[in-house]
């Protein structure tokens, strides 16, 4: 499970999960964090726990994850006014030490996927392989694609949730492993 947009002290406890790796702004304030959670059961199977925080004067993009099995996990938080070459760099740093591996890229990007002239994201993503493998469909309420899957491996199911407390619509991806 990952989320996103988090602060410091504010980790959630979900019955059965573990928190693996976070990465949190400093500031009590500032959500701009990442997080990701494993189900209990898949404890014996976690390597390698990783989260990274680059900021600039333009933004910041947080990236916390892991590996398990032989599966690269990462939860990333792209701040709205930040270089998307920030998050290319993030996202190279992060998987440069597992270059075969299988990945799946779990984040909110804050940038519109669905708006043609917004797909750099894509172009990035290309770059390192991996494929949008949610629903393209708007994940906010206000209409708009900020929150997205990547992988290189196929998907047996991917949905959107109803959220009745959030303004972003959580996803649900199902692998075939």
């Amino acid at each position: 499970m990952a989320e996103t947009w988090t602060v410091k002290e504010d980790v959630q406890t979900i019955k059965n999960h573990n928190l693996i790796s976070s990465v949190d702004s400093q500031d009590k304030r500032t959500p701009i964090g990442a997080r990701c959670y494993v189900h209990e059961r898949l404890n014996a199977w976690i390597k390698s726990p990783y989260s990274n925080l680059m900021s600039n004067d333009k933004g910041s993009v947080s990236v916390a994850g892991l590996t398990l099995g032989n599966i690269l996990i990462l939860s990333v938080y792209r701040s709205p006014k930040s270089l998307l070459s920030t998050l290319h760099h993030s996202l190279i740093k992060a998987v440069e030490s597992h270059p075969n591996i299988t990945r799946v890229l779990i984040g909110d990007f804050n940038c519109n996927l669905l708006i043609d002239e917004e797909n750099e994201i894509i172009e990035i993503m290309e770059d390192m392989r991996l494929k949008l493998v949610s629903p393209l469909l708007p994940t906010t309420r206000n209409g708009t694609k900020l929150d997205a899957f990547y992988s290189n491996f196929e998907v047996k199911i991917s949905e959107l949730y109803v959220a009745f407390t959030s303004i972003h619509e959580p996803l649900f991806v199902r692998f075939k492993l």
